[in-house]
């Protein structure tokens, strides 16, 4: 089944950062909303320079990040059950060593990505917004309350929906959470 093409109305942002809510001057950034199934046109966003590369939810990262630990895991977890069968093989000692420096690699990855992620929401910065299209609306799910206020008052058919139960975890320390449909 192809991606279908579907029209819909881009939210009208104002000339602050999403993330951080500073003048941007005119710059943005174009954003693809797209999903496997709908495919939208691009959407040009305020983003300013400091905040170009984390305002936006990167999922490319997290899919390779989550990939990396599954494959050491599986992988070494193999080499463990086949060392039990055959004590001698040196081959599997050698593995059981890459898949734990895989695994230990991948860990220090996901909490240096967290560890800058917090550090930027200390300095007053919402990253990790994510935008989509769907069901012939715009979706918006971030942090910055200002934000959300902002395309609330120049959206008018825009509305903040509930946050569901466990989306945002504690350690987001006391950002608000907001969604938005339009």
């Amino acid at each position: 089944m192809g991606r279908g093409r579907r029209h819909f109305t881009a939210p009208k942002f104002t000339t602050h950062c999403v993330c951080c809510n500073a003048e941007t001057y005119g710059r943005t950034r174009d954003f693809d909303p797209s999903t496997d199934k709908i495919q939208a046109d691009v959407v040009p966003m305020p983003v300013c320079a400091p905040c170009h590369h984390h305002a936006f939810v990167q999922p490319t990262t997290v899919i390779l990040q989550t990939s990396l630990f599954m494959v050491a895991a599986i992988m070494g977890g193999m080499c463990i059950y086949y060392l039990g069968i055959r004590p001698r093989d040196t081959f599997l000692k050698y593995g059981i060593a890459v898949c734990a420096a895989a695994l230990a690699l991948d860990l220090a990855w996901i909490f240096a990505s967290r560890r800058r992620a917090g550090r930027a929401r200390d300095e007053g910065h919402h990253p990790g917004l994510e935008f989509s299209v769907a069901h012939g609306r715009t979706w918006l799910d971030t942090t910055n309350t200002v934000l959300v206020e902002e395309l609330i008052a120049h959206n008018p058919k825009a509305k903040v929906l509930p946050t569901p139960l466990l989306w945002r975890r504690a350690n987001r320390r006391d950002a608000p959470s907001a969604r938005i449909v339009k």
